[in-house]
């Protein structure tokens, strides 16, 4: 596969192995873009070949994660399978050069929330959360309306307070921010 970028594990079919997403083919100049979406599972036999199955083409894939909504980019984007199939849900698309993504189950609910930025005009670091319990509809929280050109973000209990926090690094911005969650 060309042009590898992104990756993230997740054992969606509990089967003790993890299967694995990948983006690649992905170029800064979306018209020369071709974006891929990739599953990778595993035989009997995490030696032996995988098996590959694209799940997406979109000029914009970039960054991918894998998150548990049951318990250069300008969209943020969820897959959930359906009978045999992915079905994708774009839940942000007013990005401008979107870049950072992570996700953690921020207030404890047993459900991962999204933490997406974006580095162009008019940063912003947002929260999502899924508002259906079947990833086909989600809120939006802005975190940071302008303080933080979102290149990275990382979620961890950054504070030691059991709490997961958030840590964003800006880009043009040139900042390290933390977010601390103070949820009770």
């Amino acid at each position: 596969m060309p042009r590898l970028l992104n990756a993230d594990c997740w054992d969606i079919d509990s089967d003790g192995v993890p299967e694995i997403v990948l983006a690649y083919r992905f170029e800064s100049h979306p018209e020369k873009s071709v974006g891929k979406v990739m599953l990778l599972k595993s035989g009997p036999d995490v030696r032996k070949p995988w098996t590959a199955r694209e799940i997406d083409h979109i000029p914009t894939a970039h960054r991918v994660r894998w998150i548990d909504c049951e318990g250069n980019g300008n969209q943020v984007a969820v897959y959930t399978p359906q009978h045999e199939q992915w079905i994708r849900t774009v839940i942000e698309d007013t990005m401008q050069n979107g870049h950072a993504l992570a996700v953690g189950d921020l207030d404890a609910d047993g459900r991962d929330e999204i933490v997406s930025g974006f580095r162009g005009k008019g940063y912003q670091l947002s929260i999502y959360q899924d508002a259906d319990l079947q990833g086909k509809r989600w809120n939006k929280t802005v975190l940071d309306d302008g303080g933080i050109a979102g290149a990275d973000c990382l979620v961890e209990d950054f504070t030691g307070n059991g709490r997961p926090d958030i840590i964003c690094i800006g880009a043009s911005t040139g900042n390290v921010n933390l977010y601390e969650n103070l949820a009770h």
